[in-house]
């Protein structure tokens, strides 16, 4: 009752402060750029996004400057991009203000975006702060009510936290249970397959959840389209078969198996359960990355969890329910337990600590409802370490303060409201994803420096909006430049008046100016110089960038922290998996946990680690 009650509180906490204004989709750039002034017509628009796009349920409309939709409902997802919706105008478009209305669904996790941008054609001026509009990152359940706030977050918490009970209490039986007690419990079993349901109505929520936030249809619900058609639909149809299909199986041979088949259908039960968390880890924020490194990450990170979970879901059983002859065991599980949980916890921290870089690229901040609730998840893990720690040292011989009943209890509560924390973050939209690429300044020659930041968004090939940080306020009446030159072919420079703009993660300063749709080709290289003039258009000075793209992204310029938390992550796996490694050869004895299975688990553990650290260095940062 208590993991539920925390539980609950925490829904409902999360949910009613979470806000309903956000997404994942977010618009990085475009083409015409949102509040640009383009000489001719454009002959294609062109929206990037952060996160690849559902082409079914992803579209634009086009207006002109009186409100008269020009073209409705129109774009296809680009072949050569699958972050970009493209238009092609058959029409050419005569001089005056247009404005874009888009709405986008994420194919990587499936929430809903939408917002407007407005752009200029010929000899025309643009009505004074028009820009654009859309998801703004850092916030909670994109355009969800409170209702389908709550039922995301309910659908991911039993939904997630079944596929990983399903797959921990199989390793947990297996590598703790049937070495105490000779044979898998029957009882372990049942959960699993309790696990197995609530993994599939958890799936069966989620495709509610999906549906109700697709755009508005006359024809009601698009439920074969969603569940045929996007991938988002597909992977959330797979889970609810692959999960009701596992626990019809295993409850039939529960019925009709003898005690002696327990290990056989808890392996069953198991991987549908590793398979379960190999789909709910394709549908999150790590799926948009390529190659699919953090994808890997995510799925040994949602095993982690389900070691960790698991153990600390059957030891509260067995201390809260047990008789003097359960107690008596627990000198045996707890120091089992205690090495799977010091393996499951090293891993789960690490490839948390990777993951948290990667959507947030700040430690340092609680400014927005995502980091803030990613704060209180690691306040909550650390409590809940803190209790294992007294745990692993007490060794199930109940000597501490609270007992061992009530701190595995108070554990597992914490690890239950560490399930919710998870739900509601993975309904957000991260505050590092979309955001623009500092690049690192080399010296200029050429006229007076000033101190400036310089970065490119989404810095891919294509149209770019470009970010300029001042570190002082400019003079009144004052105007800022990028003047950018190709370095690797013979063409002309080109000039870039930029808009003073608020700032975004990744740019600071006393002064942000932005312009949009700078178009950035493949194989190139660059040369930007940051150019501040006064009223009278004398320069001030200067700042200059060089940088230069692949085919995909940027191959140089990149700036790169002081501290790469993601490259000391790395480090520390591949230390500690050397390290680990060598201690098991040499034939040490882990302190503290029965030697037969922590040797075994410190050296799947340290091979595990190693693989994890090289996969970090050579993957995304």
């Amino acid at each position: 009752m208590g993991a539920a009650a925390v539980g609950l509180a925490l829904s409902v906490l999360l949910v009613a402060t979470a806000g309903t204004a956000v997404g994942h989709s977010q618009l990085v750039s475009s083409s015409p750029g949102a509040g640009q002034v383009v000489a001719a017509s454009p002959t294609q628009i062109r929206l990037v996004f952060s996160e690849p796009i559902e082409g079914r349920y992803t579209s634009m409309d086009l207006l002109d400057g009186s409100g008269t939709q020009l073209l409705g409902g129109v774009g296809s997802v680009d072949p050569s991009d699958p972050n970009a919706l493209i238009v092609q105008i058959v029409d050419p478009l005569p001089p005056g203000v247009y404005s874009i209305n888009w709405r986008a669904i994420s194919a990587a996790d499936g929430h809903a975006t939408n917002g407007f941008l407005t752009f200029g054609v010929g000899d025309t001026t643009l009505p004074a702060g028009v820009g654009q509009t859309g998801a703004a990152e850092g916030n909670l359940h994109a355009g969800h009510s409170g209702a389908t706030a709550s039922a995301e977050v309910f659908g991911k918490t039993i939904g997630d936290g079944g596929a990983m009970l399903a797959f921990g209490l199989w390793l947990f039986g297996l590598a703790v249970m049937r070495p105490v007690r000779g044979r898998m419990p029957a009882g372990l079993v049942l959960v699993q397959v309790v696990a197995l349901v609530a993994a599939a109505i958890g799936a069966i929520v989620l495709i509610w959840v999906g549906l109700v936030s697709l755009p508005a249809s006359t024809s009601g619900l698009d439920v074969g389209g969603f569940l045929f058609d996007s991938r988002i639909g597909q992977l959330l149809g797979m889970r609810t078969v692959l999960a009701i299909a596992a626990w019809v199986v295993g409850l039939l041979l529960v019925g009709r198996a003898g005690a002696g088949r327990s290990g056989l259908i808890s392996a069953l039960l198991g991987v549908a359960g590793a398979a379960e968390m190999v789909l709910i880890a394709l549908m999150g924020h790590s799926a948009a990355f390529s190659p699919p490194i953090p994808l890997v990450i995510d799925i040994v990170h949602l095993g982690s969890a389900g070691v960790w979970v698991s153990g600390l879901a059957a030891l509260a059983m067995l201390t809260g329910f047990g008789s003097g002859p359960v107690r008596a065991e627990l000198r045996d599980i707890v120091p089992r337990f205690s090495a799977l949980a010091l393996a499951s916890g090293g891993l789960l921290a690490a490839t948390g600590v990777y993951a948290a870089w990667l959507n947030t690229h700040d430690f340092t901040t609680v400014g927005t409802a995502y980091s803030l609730n990613l704060a209180v998840k690691v306040a909550v893990v650390v409590a809940a370490f803190a209790l294992g720690a007294l745990n692993l040292f007490d060794g199930g011989r109940d000597r501490y303060p609270l007992g061992l009943s009530r701190r595995v209890a108070v554990e597992a509560a914490l690890a239950f409201a560490i399930l919710v924390l998870t739900a509601n973050l993975t309904s957000g939209s991260p505050t590092g994803e979309g955001r623009p690429i500092a690049i690192t300044p080399v010296p200029t020659t050429a006229g007076t420096a000033i101190e400036a930041e310089f970065a490119v968004q989404p810095a891919s090939p294509g149209p770019n909006q470009l970010w300029v940080g001042l570190a002082e306020a400019p003079p009144a009446g004052a105007t800022v430049s990028v003047v950018i030159q190709r370095l690797d072919a013979t063409q002309g420079t080109s000039t870039i008046d930029l808009s003073p703009a608020a700032a975004v993660s990744g740019v600071t300063g006393a002064a942000v100016y932005t312009a949009s749709g700078v178009s950035l080709v493949p194989d190139s290289e660059w040369d930007a110089s940051v150019i501040l003039s006064g009223p009278d258009g004398t320069e001030l000075g200067r700042a200059r960038f060089d940088y230069a793209f692949g085919q995909d992204d940027l191959t140089a310029g990149a700036q790169i922290p002081l501290l790469d938390p993601a490259l000391l992550v790395a480090i520390v796996l591949l230390a500690g998996g050397v390290v680990g490694f060598a201690f098991v050869v040499g034939g040490g004895r882990p302190p503290l946990v029965e030697t037969v299975i922590g040797r075994r688990v410190l050296a799947v553990g340290s091979v595990l680690g190693g693989a994890l650290g090289v996969l970090i260095l050579v993957g995304p940062r």
